[in-house]
């Protein structure tokens, strides 16, 4: 036996990977079994002392199995024998030379196998299920979440039902250019909120891109409603507008690769295929220079029917002026109203009246906000009419909510 000593403790940590067994040897005692841990035969990850003395492996003692050792001789009786194996986390032993016992181990590339949880303070979540993380973290699942103070790092807008900003649509008039101010338009499905850059978009066929075409399908036409949308395709992230005269239940013919779309506002060609020039201050649309949709006189007292000149293939509130004017004796009095409510005669002794006056030779002007068909139609009635009755109706825009109340 060598002279090296060991010092009993000084050395054995119960977290480092190594464990010890020690027994009392019996009058010549040679086998030796293991019951507090095992080890690898042919590792040298077995280490034996005997009374303080380390022993020789192959010389003082052999390794008989994972579980037990022999020495080449027998020991005398009350000899203090002393195993130590280095093993790892599951109670095996350790093959590995390079395995870290404590501190830093930066080749550790998966915890698979851990079936504990690391605590909040081990930089753990304190739960092997969301749900127990979720507890141990005080975090909301869903609902309220009173701790969260700021959303500074968001850099994904967070789609908030019909939400819509900004994306507002302008043109000079006479030309076939449409600009579309910066904002965020949630599609049409309430998925996704897009973000869109300030944008112009041509009467050509629509291609991607500031000052390139916008037009879905086809080509521009006379005198003709469009509906404008902001677009997005789902894999670039790439926002940009379409024109289209689909119904708006169906959207515009899509580019490839777009497939979220949403209504942001309607614009008119003129006689040459140029847009009209209109103002837009969010859900208000004002033309630049109003327009004479209704001019007729002696119209009757039965109800009519009336065009404006406001977006069609969906229902807005037109604005417009109404002027009526009648001779002496005749009620001059008129209602206007949406198609889809109840046909009502006009009468100032029952209140059913949106201007005129009665029995007198006059002339009165308002301005009305009237809901209209799909058609851009209202309907309206005279209490009285002759030939010296005239009725007429000035479109000046229209309140369009571009899909924010679905």
């Amino acid at each position: 036996m060598t002279a090296s000593v060991w010092a009993p403790g000084t050395s054995i940590d119960a977290n480092s990977g190594i464990r010890f067994q020690d027994f009392i040897a019996t009058d010549l005692q040679t086998l030796f079994t293991l019951t507090y841990f095992t080890y690898v035969v042919g590792t040298n990850s077995l280490t034996v002392y005997v009374n303080g003395l380390i022993q020789i492996l192959g010389t003082d003692f052999v390794e008989t199995s994972t579980g037990s050792f022999t020495f080449s001789s027998g020991l005398p009786v009350g000899a203090k024998v002393y195993a130590i194996g280095m093993v790892n986390i599951t109670g095996t032993t350790n093959t590995d030379p390079n395995a870290a016992r404590k501190g830093n181990n930066n080749d550790i590339t998966s915890l698979a196998g851990l079936t504990t949880a690391l605590s909040i303070v081990q930089g753990g979540t304190g739960g092997i299920t969301a749900a127990a993380a979720r507890a141990a973290l005080a975090a909301a699942a869903s609902g309220a979440n009173e701790d969260i103070t700021s959303l500074l790092g968001l850099t994904t807008p967070i789609a908030v039902r019909s939400h819509l900003a900004g994306c507002v649509l302008s043109t000079a008039g006479a030309s076939a250019t449409m600009s579309i101010a910066a904002g965020v338009a949630v599609n049409s499905t309430n998925t996704t909120a897009m973000p869109l850059s300030a944008i112009a978009k041509t009467t050509s066929a629509w291609a991607v891109g500031t000052a390139q075409g916008g037009l879905d399908t086809g080509t521009i036409a006379n005198s003709t409603w469009y509906k404008f949308y902001v677009i997005q395709r789902v894999d670039t992230g790439v926002v940009d507008v379409i024109f289209t005269t689909a119904a708006l239940a169906t959207g515009p013919a899509m580019p490839t690769g777009y497939t979220l779309f949403r209504y942001i506002g309607s614009g008119l060609t003129d006689g040459s295929a140029q847009w009209v020039a209109f103002i837009q201050d969010g859900d208000l649309f004002n033309w630049v220079t109003s327009v004479l949709d209704v001019n007729a006189t002696n119209p009757g007292t039965a109800a009519v029917t009336r065009t404006l000149t406001v977006p069609t293939g969906l229902t807005v509130l037109a604005r417009f002026m109404v002027n009526t004017s009648s001779s002496a004796g005749i009620d001059s009095y008129i209602y206007v109203s949406p198609l889809n409510s109840t046909d009502e005669i006009p009468a100032g002794s029952t209140g059913i009246a949106t201007s005129g006056a009665g029995q007198a030779s006059s002339s009165n002007s308002e301005v009305m906000t009237v809901l209209t068909n799909t058609s851009g139609q209202v309907r309206s009635r005279l209490s009285g009419s002759d030939g010296n009755s005239i009725v007429k109706m000035r479109a000046i825009g229209w309140i369009d909510t571009r899909g924010r109340d679905s």
